[in-house]
């Protein structure tokens, strides 16, 4: 089965591992699908100033792990070689904040309205013409 891409947004940041989407089953999330937090790069002529696009860049990846029909709730699943957060197997998570003079080497920025891509399952019918 194929997957398909959606674009969501960071609407609240729970905890240091832990982040509230908003999207959820109503848009094909389910428990288990993989999403990634985007940097948004808007890309400028540095002679003209003219935008020539704009350059997402995955930064950190989570995992779907609670979903009610508006929105999902996601874990990071990236470890770090720093001292952090110490999980089951001895191996340290990234963590994140939303606090900008906290960012750095061990946590990372996240803000509400951040840009997070979702990949879900494609419905099998999502290739068939209506009729």
């Amino acid at each position: 089965m194929s997957k398909i891409k959606l674009n969501a947004k960071v609407a609240r940041i729970l905890t240091h591992h832990m982040i509230a989407l908003n999207m959820g089953s109503d848009s094909g999330v389910a428990v288990g699908a993989s999403a990634k937090l985007l940097q948004i790069n808007e890309i400028k002529d540095p002679d003209s100033g003219e935008i020539l696009g704009i350059v997402r860049v995955p930064i950190l990846n989570f995992r779907v792990t609670h979903v009610q029909p508006k929105l999902s709730v996601a874990t990071v699943t990236d470890y770090q070689d720093q001292k952090g957060s110490v999980t089951f197997s001895g191996r340290r998570l990234k963590e994140i904040t939303d606090d900008f003079t906290d960012a750095g080497r061990n946590l990372i920025l996240v803000t509400v309205g951040d840009q997070v891509q979702i990949e879900v399952e494609a419905s099998p019918f999502d290739d068939e013409p209506p009729f």
